[in-house]
């Protein structure tokens, strides 16, 4: 048979509808000449039109935007594609009724010939709906764009200093000098920020920061400071021993009503420059970092608040002066716009992997760090082991007692399992009230007791709700991840395939135990 014998001559309508009327992407059919004479939901949906009535007798090739020779080129077999912004306004004016609240949609279209065993027998249209694509893809040009004019407007200002000082004082080694490094300064800031705003991964702004501070003004130490969740915490240091840092650095926080600078510092919002430590009464001294003689405190404000600072201390008395503080206010601006987005970003890809209600991973995030957790079962040749829990009767809990009171419990079993749990544990909700924990270092047989321990402990577990007392009960499955030395190798890149083995395992023992009267633990 061959290859155009598998497409009949003519194909009838509620053929071409149960094909095509699930699809996701929008199909359009022409017969021979060019005519529309069907198309499926998810087309209609597109254009905003209710009925397939409405484009009957579209012609095909009276579109503008196809090339002269598409027909040609669709006899022949090729696929012609092409983009398309449809106005709906202008569909109006054509007589056409879309209902969509849209002005216009962006669409992206292939269209392939249908040929019988002699010639064409009618086309297909493929449209695929890319507005949101295109959306997203303009605002991240005009966030790239709006970061431009942020480094060139910091460079024209640094640029049109370097100009004053060559017109005023061209004529003074001295400050001819001052000039030169001025110059040398715009340059260094032009390509410190366009360093330190490259990346979105905060880990990678906050070195990129450290590895140019230096460049804009030196030191013989620094220390980054960032404040999270009304704490001063110390982020990244350079210079610094880990001993020093531990004389001022407690539990990774930084007091700092012990540290008047940083007071100050917050309070103005701007640097607090100490030229000599020796002569500032209210300089804190440690026997391990005595050697400092000289500092400068900036805050790192955005939107008017201050999130952190940048400390720079020198070994030199008098080392800092004021002339180190306008480039260093340059640099912190750059770095708080940096910071600033890094952590948007940090943000929203940990909204993506995190349950809204319990505050777990959600699946996606499971499958993101469980990866993690197999790999090193592989490298390291330990054992892992995989509990799927499953609260008995859920569905009629949640009708007898509400919705709202469902996810006061699944909350509380949130909690009993984090308490329970040790915090290498990957703890996630899989769905519904469906949870999944992996539980690196343990074999199969600790597993078990685990499980059977917290299958115990949350039978015997009184829930106050609304002046209730509740109880649950939870069926639990347990699969083990056993690494294998000898196929290491072999299983490398793998490793989502034997994760997603490990939880169907374990699913399939949950299953077990909920057919063996549920309220207990199957492996």
């Amino acid at each position: 048979m061959e290859e155009n014998d598998l497409v009949p001559e003519s194909l009838g309508l509620e053929f071409y509808q149960e094909i095509y009327r699930s699809l996701p992407i929008g199909i359009a059919l022409f017969d021979e000449k060019g005519l529309l004479f069907h198309a499926n939901p998810a087309c209609l949906s597109i254009f905003g039109i209710s009925a397939v009535n409405e484009l009957l007798g579209l012609r095909l090739f009276d579109n503008p935007k196809l090339p002269p020779d598409a027909r040609q080129r669709l006899k022949n077999g090729e696929t012609v594609f092409l983009t398309e912004t449809v106005n709906f306004d202008a569909m109006r004016h054509a007589n056409l009724n879309p209902r969509s609240t849209r002005d216009v949609v962006h669409v992206e279209i292939s269209i392939t010939a249908l040929k019988g065993q002699a010639d064409v027998g009618g086309y297909l249209m493929q449209i695929q709906d890319v507005t949101d694509k295109k959306h997203s893809t303009e605002l991240l040009v005009e966030y790239q764009h709006q970061l431009e004019r942020v480094v060139d407007a910091r460079a024209d200002q640094l640029e049109q200093i370097n100009a004053k000082l060559q017109r005023e004082l061209q004529e003074k080694r001295r400050l001819a000098a001052a000039e030169q490094r001025q110059r040398a300064l715009a340059d260094s800031l032009r390509e410190t920020a366009m360093a330190i705003t490259s990346s979105l991964e905060l880990n990678e702004v906050l070195y990129g920061i450290l590895s140019h501070i230096g460049n804009v003004v030196p030191y013989d130490a620094v220390i980054l400071l960032m404040i999270e969740a009304g704490n001063i915490r110390k982020i990244r240091y350079r210079g610094f021993t880990d001993e020093e840092t531990r004389a001022f650095v407690r539990d990774d926080v930084i007091p700092i009503q012990e540290y008047p600078n940083l007071l100050l510092a917050l309070a103005r919002k701007e640097a607090v420059l100490i030229s000599n430590t020796n002569d500032y009464a209210d300089w804190v001294v440690y026997e391990e970092t005595s050697w400092i003689a000289s500092n400068i405190t900036m805050p790192i404000i955005y939107h008017g608040a201050v999130i952190g600072f940048i400390n720079l201390y020198s070994k030199e008395t008098g080392f800092y002066k004021e002339e180190h503080i306008q480039p260093l206010t340059l640099f912190a601006s750059q770095a708080a716009i940096a910071i600033s987005n890094a952590r948007h970003y940090e943000h929203m890809q940990r909204i993506a992997i995190v349950d809204e209600l319990t505050g777990l991973y959600n699946r996606r995030g499971l499958y993101e760090l469980g990866l993690r957790e197999v790999s090193r079962v592989q490298r390291f040749k330990r054992p892992m082991t995989a509990l799927f829990f499953d609260i008995d009767y859920f569905k009629q809990f949640n009708d007898r007692y509400s919705y709202a009171v469902g996810d006061q419990v699944l909350r509380f079993l949130t909690q009993h399992l984090r308490s329970h749990l040790r915090d290498v544990d990957l703890l996630a909700r899989y769905g519904g009230e469906e949870f999944v924990a992996l539980l690196p270092e343990i074999s199969l047989e600790e597993g078990v007791e685990i499980a059977e321990r917290l299958r115990a402990d949350i039978e015997q577990t009184c829930m106050s709700i609304r002046n209730q007392d509740l109880y649950i009960t939870v069926s639990i499955g347990a699969a083990p991840l056993i690494a294998r030395p000898k196929q290491t190798d072999l299983l490398k890149g793998r490793e989502r395939e034997l994760l997603k083995d490990l939880i169907n395992r374990a699913g399939e023992k949950l299953h077990e135990a909920k057919e063996s009267g549920r309220n207990r633990v199957a492996f």
